[in-house]
């Protein structure tokens, strides 16, 4: 039993993984056995705790299904990645198509993700493959550079792999620096709306970082809440886009994302520095103060898509009096009356790669 125990201990975790995906089944959503519909297959969509990946899984699949409805659109969670590869091997056709989720993972910050990736586009070779909007983020360091060049090799060898980014940084350095077709389309959970509201808005809701993507520090973050909390004038909710949760159903991810979603319709102003947490503002109407974090996401995604929303306003500073300030403007505006952003034109590129042959 020692020798055993020593031995399993000795096996590379990869290796271990391996074995063990042999042992499970796949776990894809909406599949039907028809032959005679093309299969358009979301694969590492997002079934763990970050909701707003979870949303970009979502609002991928409802694209999707609305612009190709005589499609069958199936959701492949990223938590039985081997299992799903082995079984859609067994299912695919030519003429089918793999869309990998769109999202801030294209980076060796969170290479698992990255090698997952890969894996889906060195697995089907003869197969359109195509990355919905994405932010390109590896480190200038030696191993975000033999990251990169790794990735870059695969992508480039691949002879139907077609990029989209969400923001025109990322575009710039696809262009300059991968030799495959490279688009520009906002995030994609940028297609939904969310603003219809059955409750009355009130108080102030927060959904501030906690990690290494924050510019604050926790004496920082801490004055912030205390400052919002003495100029919130009534009831203040903190909130975020991470969940304690993982390995979520289908109808789990919608009911968490519903859940947040009715907070922020609850709220009448929200703080954050979250990406998605802007997001989220924007496509269910709720006035929002957009503080930085520590990369171009937000900044990039804000000027390229959001600029004349004017329920959105993105301070590049932690000033106390901008905040107060910002936050009084926020919480006198009316949602009823304004307009979200029209960015279904923006999405044309994105359906017109889907359609063509």
């Amino acid at each position: 039993m020692k020798l055993q125990s020593n031995m399993k201990k000795m096996l590379p975790l990869k290796f271990k993984q391996y074995i063990k995906s042999y042992f499970l089944k796949n776990n894809i959503n909406h599949y039907k056995n028809n032959k005679l519909q093309r299969k358009i297959f979301i694969v590492l969509a997002a079934d763990y705790g970050n909701l707003g990946d979870v949303a970009i899984s979502y609002a991928q699949y409802n694209f999707l299904r609305d612009s190709f409805p005589s499609d069958q659109i199936i959701d492949v969670p990223i938590s039985r990645n081997l299992p799903n590869i082995r079984f859609i091997k067994s299912i695919i056709q030519p003429n089918d198509i793999i869309t990998i989720v769109g999202g801030g993972n294209f980076t060796n910050k969170y290479q698992e993700i990255e090698n997952f990736r890969l894996k889906w586009v060195t697995s089907f070779p003869n197969n359109k493959i195509i990355s919905f909007p994405i932010t390109i983020d590896f480190t200038t360091c030696q191993v975000g550079e033999l990251s990169f060049k790794r990735s870059k090799n695969i992508y480039e060898a691949h002879k139907d792999f077609h990029l989209f980014t969400r923001e025109s940084n990322s575009l710039s350095y696809a262009k300059k620096n991968i030799s495959c077709p490279v688009d520009l389309t906002p995030d994609i959970v940028l297609s939904l709306n969310k603003s219809q509201s059955k409750f009355t808005r009130e108080g102030i809701l927060t959904c501030i970082r906690h990690d290494d993507e924050s510019q604050f520090s926790s004496i920082e973050r801490e004055n912030l809440l205390k400052l919002i909390n003495n100029v919130s004038d009534g009831k203040v909710n903190h909130s975020d886009t991470h969940i304690n949760k993982n390995g979520l159903s289908w109808s789990e991810r919608i009911n968490e994302l519903e859940l947040i979603w009715d907070k922020f319709k609850k709220a009448n102003v929200l703080i954050t520095d979250r990406l998605h947490g802007m997001i989220f503002a924007v496509i269910t109407k709720t006035p929002c103060l957009v503080l930085l974090n520590n990369n171009h996401k937000i900044i990039q995604t804000y000027k390229d898509w959001l600029l004349d929303c004017e329920y959105i306003i993105l301070l590049t500073n932690h000033d106390h009096n901008d905040i107060c300030r910002n936050i009084k403007i926020l919480k006198s505006m009316n949602t009823n009356n304004m307009n979200m952003p029209n960015l279904t034109p923006e999405f044309k590129a994105l359906k017109k790669k889907i359609t063509d042959l």
